[in-house]
């Protein structure tokens, strides 16, 4: 569910970036869709598009739950999310919609509640098709038990389902602000990337150790799908990974739980 743009959403986004130094200016709202800001620094103009993101409608009721019985679990699988595709779909529309010149577009998701570390996730997952895969060199027992011996089976596949950045490449970067978490999250396919990264505001969240770009950060255990591969096809995935990287996969899935008690209702 999409809350829009709250007045609490805007002054979040806007003192994290004038406490790092930049300029924000709020743009000047009309009948014609625009960002929300025009922000600055020495080198270079951001457009900034500010949205709220509120808990799903199963989080909700595990809430409603909880507050009803004194308590509730509530179990759900890390994987994309098609409203946060949707929502990328609207908001950078609208960015490119705005009748001002800059240099970079970026979209600002905030969240104001408790299952923002999970939508933090999701979000990022559905950015990059992220899956988590299982991998092995043959599939024989000795190759199983030594695998599983060297702790080296488990691998992070970034463009595994269709990323959703690849979509907009106009849109620079996906920041995500809420009570104690921020993230810069880059856009590997985006036009003027290059200059995207050498920017004020990648340097501002790197130092916060909140910068988010697979591509420039790989880890040991990131693998990446390449090329023209059908991301609806599991078999063609798996063969285009076997021939990049020499190993079967299987796709796996984690699951999160989440438990809570009302205090008040506790004798």
């Amino acid at each position: 569910m999409d809350a829009g743009t709250s007045t609490k959403s805007e002054l979040l986004v806007r003192e994290l970036l004038e406490s790092a130094g930049f300029t924000v200016s709020t743009i000047p709202r009309s009948d014609r869709r625009t960002a929300d800001f025009l922000v600055g620094d020495d080198g270079h103009r951001y457009l900034v598009e500010v949205t709220e993101k509120l808990p799903k409608y199963d989080y909700r009721e595990f809430a409603k739950r909880a507050n009803t019985d004194g308590s509730a679990i509530l179990k759900r699988l890390m994987d994309r999310d098609t409203r946060i595709d949707d929502a990328l779909h609207d908001k950078t529309d609208q960015l490119r919609q705005t009748p001002i010149s800059a240099d970079f577009n970026v979209l600002a998701v905030t969240a104001f509640h408790e299952d923002a570390g999970y939508l933090l996730e999701v979000l990022f997952r559905t950015l990059y098709g992220i899956a988590d895969l299982q991998a092995i060199r043959a599939m024989t027992v000795e190759a199983i038990a030594q695998a599983i011996s060297d702790g080296a089976t488990e691998r992070v596949c970034f463009y595994y389902d269709h990323p959703s950045l690849m979509d907009h490449t106009d849109l620079q970067g996906v920041m995500f602000v809420s009570v104690d978490k921020v993230r810069l999250f880059v856009n590997p396919f985006a036009l003027k990337v290059a200059a995207f990264r050498s920017s004020h505001l990648c340097s501002e969240f790197a130092t916060r150790e909140s910068l988010i770009d697979p591509e420039v950060q790989k880890g040991s255990s990131d693998w990446f799908l390449d090329g023209e591969v059908d991301r609806t096809d599991e078999k063609a995935k798996h063969a285009a990974l076997r021939k990049k990287y020499g190993m079967l996969t299987q796709r796996t899935k984690d699951t999160h739980w989440k438990g809570m008690m009302v205090q008040s209702l506790i004798k």
